[in-house]
């Protein structure tokens, strides 16, 4: 073969190739973003996806075709959010964690005046800090988080036992106040 037919097929293959994945895209019927957000939460939850492409890519196994842009949404949307694992981080559903499943997540709760500490395992801080922010709790006023402490501040009077047993509750739990 000559270079200009090497040229021509290697164009060929390309264009093939893009018909391919337009005909694919437009044969795929579209699907709700209700129905798309359960299949995406049920995907979350089953399997330890760590990056957005991989996600998509289950998605499009499952019949759903999303931009990344969308898909950013709807994880914003159902409060989906990476939590970190022994192999790295993967996507989880606000304060679920997927070892939460298979071990108790034990955290301590102490109180001083009106504060409040969190102990949590490693890693798990900012996201139950920002679990509790997005709860808008009447006795909370805000949130640090570190690696495993959340420092929380409570406004003046606050029921320390109101306060504990909404934070317990977050991950389903429920125990008696330390002061």
């Amino acid at each position: 073969m000559n270079k200009y037919a090497d040229k021509t097929n290697k164009y060929a293959q390309q264009e093939t190739k893009m018909i391919t994945f337009a005909v694919r895209k437009r044969t795929l019927p579209k699907v709700e973003k209700k129905e798309r957000h359960s299949i995406l939460l049920k995907i979350v939850r089953e399997h330890g996806i760590s990056d957005q492409r991989a996600l998509q890519a289950a998605l499009e196994a499952k019949g759903v075709t999303v931009t990344q842009a969308t898909l950013s949404r709807d994880l914003k949307a159902l409060h989906v959010v990476k939590h970190p694992t022994a192999n790295g981080y993967v996507y989880a559903v606000g304060g679920e964690d997927r070892n939460a499943q298979k071990q108790e997540k034990e955290e301590e709760v102490a109180f001083s005046g009106n504060l409040a500490v969190i102990k949590t395992r490693p890693g798990y801080a900012a996201a139950k800090a920002s679990e509790i922010d997005s709860k808008h709790s009447r006795w909370i006023l805000g949130t640090i988080a570190g690696d495993d402490t959340v420092l929380v501040v409570l406004k003046e009077g606050a029921n320390k036992t109101e306060v504990e047993e909404e934070v317990r509750t977050m991950n389903g739990e429920q125990r008696g106040v330390e002061n």
